[in-house]
């Protein structure tokens, strides 16, 4: 697997999140707004479809699908008039292009293609895909850009708690330890990616708790805690079995090839070996240009026999 700079956080269906967590002292923030505002597509069985759809897809390495199904999610959305969740599942196809191929190049253009057609800047604020944006680019390497996404979000955010503390979901935390792990502050990382977003979490919240287990497991391989990251990896193969039309599921692969690897450095190669047949049978029809990776791992396996 082409190794990028940090992978993103899941970009969640995250309209309707309910999860909050007290925000950085001085932070800036509106009045109460009250509550948040009806996100149509998030209930509309057609674009939820084809959004599962195409999640499954790109777990599977299956990109070109994906992609297809996305544009009809994104056609839905429009439809529904919720810009909002078109511009979040638009932006999608290059991030999983990232995960996938680690052409930051290719993938921070068709993620600019996307803004430029639907600028975030023309939906009302706060916007969740300010957090999806921040990661992304922090994921492709440009730290100031999204550190940009994340203080834009941070003017916008709500306040809703006596004080004026701020409400942050958990894709906040989630591109926090993004931005961390790019600057190389694995240790600020982990401790964003264990962020409670509070004790009765959102659906949204609940759902991406796949990736950012994926995420604080990178953040631990890197400070050097193996064996903390191989328990954390295992946590989001477990909890991914039976469930690719997460939002998060995206996560799946990568984390099997991770668990392959360190099983494998570990002296442990025959439980590798279960990780490393499981990634070969969820990308055994993925696209022709990952199939170069399948053929890696197939190889690794023969070369243990």
């Amino acid at each position: 697997m082409t190794q990028i700079v940090a992978l993103t956080l899941a970009p969640l269906v995250t309209w309707g999140c309910s999860g909050s967590e007290d925000g950085p002292d001085g932070e800036p923030g509106a009045s109460d707004p009250g509550p948040p505002p009806a996100r149509p597509a998030a209930t509309d069985p057609e674009f939820v479809r084809s959004l599962q759809d195409a999640v499954a897809s790109a777990t599977r390495g299956q990109l070109a699908l994906s992609g297809e199904l996305i544009r009809a999610a994104e056609g839905r959305a429009v439809g529904l008039g919720d810009v909002d969740a078109a511009l979040e599942v638009a932006i999608l196809p290059g991030l999983w292009s990232l995960w996938a191929t680690g052409d930051a190049s290719a993938a921070v253009q068709m993620v600019e293609e996307e803004v430029a057609r639907q600028p975030v800047t023309g939906l009302a604020p706060p916007h969740p895909a300010h957090l999806v944006l921040a990661a992304f680019f922090a994921d492709a390497g440009q730290a100031g850009r999204a550190q940009a996404f994340m203080s834009q979000y941070l003017r916008d955010a709500p306040t809703s708690r006596p004080g004026g503390s701020l409400e942050l979901p958990a894709s906040f935390h989630a591109a926090r330890g993004a931005i961390a792990m790019a600057a190389g502050r694995h240790a600020e990382a982990v401790q964003a990616l264990q962020t409670d977003p509070g004790a009765a979490p959102g659906a949204a919240d609940q759902a991406g708790l796949l990736a950012r287990h994926f995420r604080l497991g990178l953040a631990l391989e890197r400070l050097g805690a193996r064996d903390s990251a191989i328990a954390v990896y295992q946590r989001v193969v477990e909890e991914a079995e039976g469930a690719l039309v997460r939002a998060d599921a995206w996560a799946l692969p990568y984390a099997l090839i991770a668990l392959g690897d360190l099983l494998e450095a570990r002296g442990d190669p025959e439980t590798a070996a279960v990780y490393f047949r499981q990634f070969v049978d969820l990308w055994r029809d993925a696209d022709p240009e990952l199939q170069t990776e399948v053929a890696d791992v197939r190889a690794r396996l023969s070369a243990g026999r």
